[in-house]
């Protein structure tokens, strides 16, 4: 069993309307929560004794990411959202990345 939550994000430039904001939702099994709490606590541990920082990468293989405007309950800031279980995406559209040279 899985559990869909959504996120807020952070665009750069920020978004200039609404229409533009995106949330990430990820498709979180306990197996996967379970791996991500052992690499925020791993963050914890290593950042009590060093001024590097550190982040987690934002290409979850879970992440969808879809328009605000979809949701009918949006995740605050630093927050997430429960999302109800019987929440289905409808169609998937793959995107390509471009990479710089």
């Amino acid at each position: 069993m899985s559990t869909n939550i959504a996120f807020a994000t952070t665009l750069i430039p920020p978004a200039t309307s609404p229409h533009q904001q995106i949330v990430a939702i990820i498709d979180l099994t306990q197996e996967r929560a379970l791996e991500l709490l052992e690499l925020m606590n791993e963050i914890i541990l290593r950042a009590s004794v060093s001024s590097t920082l550190f982040r987690m990468s934002s290409f979850e293989p879970n992440a969808l990411y879809v328009p605000a405007y979809a949701l009918t309950t949006l995740p605050e800031p630093d927050d997430f959202v429960v999302l109800p279980h019987d929440y289905a995406v409808t169609a998937i559209t793959p995107i390509k990345l471009a990479t710089q040279t």
